[in-house]
């Protein structure tokens, strides 16, 4: 499993439509350790964004969080 495909797991398992990237990244990090991906979440924050952008999340520059958009733009499946 790679960190796109946890990342994935993490939101699709997550029921809320606004989610904090505190949140988001203590469970990719838990995640990333189980499955012995750890030193793959050195990446530049243009990755992430663009990662979470693809599940359709979008970031609030005026909350500080992301939010869900009404359609993913290209989902696992």
């Amino acid at each position: 499993m790679d960190v796109k495909e946890i990342i994935g797991k993490i939101l699709q398992n997550y029921k809320d439509n606004i989610i904090y990237g505190e949140y988001l990244l203590n469970q990719l990090v838990l995640e990333a350790w189980k499955y012995g991906v750890i030193k793959q979440l050195k990446m530049k924050r243009e990755v992430l964004n663009d990662i979470l952008n693809e599940y359709g999340w979008i970031y609030d520059n005026n909350n500080h969080y992301w939010s869900k958009t009404s359609k993913p733009k290209d989902y696992l499946f």
